[in-house]
């Protein structure tokens, strides 16, 4: 059974968030190593969600890290013991071992969430008409950054947005 995070957290790659996400309930926002887009960086002010930043202990990793404890002031760094990470001589979050992860993580997990609230994709599709201006202006007015159709739903469901407040402010801008 997953391990449950009601939060984000920011790795480096997809290769982080692949391994993490195989033991770990959480959305996952990936740096890209040295880089983080500024859409993701105004999602993350937005979001009132914990966010925990697992950034490798290496030069890319500090950098990114250093970034964004600048702009997310209220962000968690967590840090793993490189010596617990090794894998074919390299020292990252994926190549860490599974204990490693759940023990520097072990205070931030949760019970259960809370999926009665959740959005569902035909509940976004509905919203949007499956028209790109109207999810476009979701995610610019909701702070998402531009995104496709699964990651928007983590996001919104990250944030618990509600559907009535998007089909609200989807009304107010467009009318019927």
């Amino acid at each position: 059974m997953k391990k449950i995070i009601d939060g984000i957290i920011i790795v480096e790659g997809t290769g982080d968030s692949s391994y993490l996400s195989s033991f770990i309930d959480a959305l996952f926002i990936e740096t890209n190593g040295y880089d983080i887009k500024e859409a993701d960086i105004e999602f993350l002010q937005y979001c009132h969600k914990q966010i925990i930043i697992l950034t490798d202990s290496d030069e890319a990793g500090e950098f990114i890290r250093n970034i964004l404890t600048k702009k997310l002031p209220k962000a968690i760094n967590v840090r793993v013991n490189s010596n617990m990470c090794n894998k074919n001589g390299k020292h990252g979050v994926a190549e860490c071992k599974k204990e490693e992860i759940l023990n520097v993580l072990k205070e931030y997990f949760i019970d259960e969430k809370n999926e009665t609230t959740k959005m569902s994709l035909n509940d976004l599709i509905s919203i949007t008409k499956g028209q790109k201006e109207i999810k476009k202006y979701i995610s610019n007015f909701f702070h998402l950054g531009t995104t496709n159709n699964k990651e928007m739903l983590k996001r919104i469901n990250a944030i618990d947005l509600t559907i009535s407040v998007i089909e609200k402010e989807v009304l107010d801008h467009y009318g019927n």
